[in-house]
């Protein structure tokens, strides 16, 4: 028989855990299975309601420091009648494809507020794949409309009637993506007043030097209007479509030859009269 040898260490850890006491079961062990599934639904529960509370907060937080609301620029067919930033307060996008995948179109929908004279508008944009320039091709510009048509910078009772409906259909024409219309629109706009203020000349180019002559406009203001005359003789007789940006200038100077004829006299005539 071969006896084992273990050191010292190894007798006295065997006697001490014969004389410590075993723990005593913990009374979660001793839990009826019921309890059990009461104790982890009340676990489950809690959870939930904690993640619940961490969403709501993560969205608030969110909102809080969303970035500023979308902005896009666009015509103001309101008090502005100008291009100016608009609030895009809905957008709606949708895409199509042809049966064949050949051609794609892309149209929004786009409710707008401007942030100039906050007023309400909505715009259509839509776009072909097979719209291609053929000298450059590249892809034409999307085309767009608004609705309503809007009255423009200035109230109906402000211009004489005849100016103002010309007005208001160059509006449109310029609102509808027409330049060639809207080009005419503006000659015609200074035709009608010329007409309304019984101007001489057998032409428009001697009737706008005729304004200078009544005191309805400065020599710089009549040169002005004779650019829009030409710009107006190139959409009308040369059927030749003014770029964007040139009937946006071309809107802002119209609308000045408007307010110098019209707007300021009647708004000066409130003042006091000069002493004598």
């Amino acid at each position: 028989m071969v006896l084992a040898w273990y050191p010292a260490e190894h007798w006295i850890s065997l006697w001490w855990a014969s004389t410590v006491p075993l723990p005593s079961p913990s009374p979660t062990l001793l839990r009826s299975p019921s309890e059990s599934v009461t104790m982890l639904n009340h676990a489950l529960t809690a959870e939930a309601t904690e993640l619940q509370e961490r969403a709501v907060a993560e969205k608030e937080r969110s909102k809080a420091t969303s970035a500023s609301p979308r902005m896009t620029q666009a015509l103001c067919g309101g008090k502005c009648s100008v291009e100016t930033k608009h609030e895009v307060l809905k957008s709606v996008q949708v895409d199509n494809d042809s049966e064949d995948k050949s051609m794609t179109t892309w149209e929004e929908y786009l409710t707008l507020r401007c942030r100039g004279c906050e007023t309400p508008s909505f715009r259509y944009t839509y776009r072909c794949s097979a719209e291609v320039d053929p000298n450059t091709g590249k892809m034409g510009e999307y085309s767009e409309q608004f609705y309503p048509v809007l009255r423009g910078a200035f109230d109906p009772w402000v211009l004489p009637p005849k100016v103002s409906a010309v007005y208001r259909e160059t509006i449109r024409a310029l609102l509808g993506q027409q330049p060639i219309l809207a080009g005419i629109g503006i000659r015609a706009l200074v035709e009608a007043v010329c007409s309304e203020a019984k101007c001489e000349g057998n032409n428009l180019l001697r009737r706008i030097d005729d304004l200078v002559t009544r005191g309805k406009l400065t020599r710089d203001g009549a040169d002005h209007l004779q650019r829009l005359r030409v710009l107006g003789n190139a959409a009308a007789h040369e059927v030749e479509a003014p770029s964007r940006d040139v009937l946006k200038v071309a809107m802002d100077v119209a609308k000045h030859l408007l307010e110098s004829v019209y707007v300021i006299p009647k708004k000066a005539a409130q003042l006091p009269t000069v002493d004598s």
